[in-house]
């Protein structure tokens, strides 16, 4: 539906890395809308982590929107946004729970969904030399994290796991 006081917006789902959009009708110069439609959409992301999911609830973070005298709503979901199409995020994932198992895989997917935690969480995987294709071996994921666990804290001051329980289920 097209046409003065229309607000579209997203937002992303923070278990699963789905996307919501929506477009609401509102009544003139109001944020009252009288008219709503929504779809969800999968993306990588979350056709990637079904396994990993405990709830197939969703919590919805807005990430953008605008219209109806509104040019740009910004909201902590936007941030979020960079992890539902990551090949990297992804095949990190995938390792991880491999290697490591799903809790481990869990812990980094509620990390990068993350509002709080998801730019330096990103930032620091794409630094860190993670390569999807060479980290499916063993002995490479562990010396991998080995080396990349010391660099988190320079990225922001999020949460990983301690060595020690990664080490223990990453030795060969």
């Amino acid at each position: 539906m097209w046409g003065p006081f229309r607000f579209t917006s997203s937002a992303v789902c923070s278990h699963c890395g789905s996307i919501r959009y929506t477009v609401e009708r509102q009544f003139p110069f109001t944020t009252v809308p009288y008219w709503r439609s929504r779809s969800i959409e999968s993306t990588p992301l979350s056709d990637s982590v079904g396994g990993l999911l405990t709830s197939r609830d969703h919590t919805w973070q807005f990430a953008h929107g605008g219209g109806n005298g509104v040019r740009c709503a910004l909201g902590e979901g936007r941030s979020l946004l960079q992890c539902t199409d990551s090949a990297l995020l992804i095949g990190f994932l995938e390792a991880t729970k491999q290697h490591s198992g799903a809790d481990a895989a869990r812990h980094y997917l509620n990390l990068a969904l993350d509002p709080t935690h998801s730019e330096a969480f990103m930032l620091w995987l794409a630094v860190s030399g993670f390569q999807p294709d060479t980290h499916r071996d063993p002995a490479a994921y562990a010396a991998w994290f080995q080396a990349a666990v010391p660099q988190a804290p320079e990225f922001g001051n999020f949460p990983l796991l301690p060595a020690d329980q990664h080490e223990s289920s990453t030795a060969g």
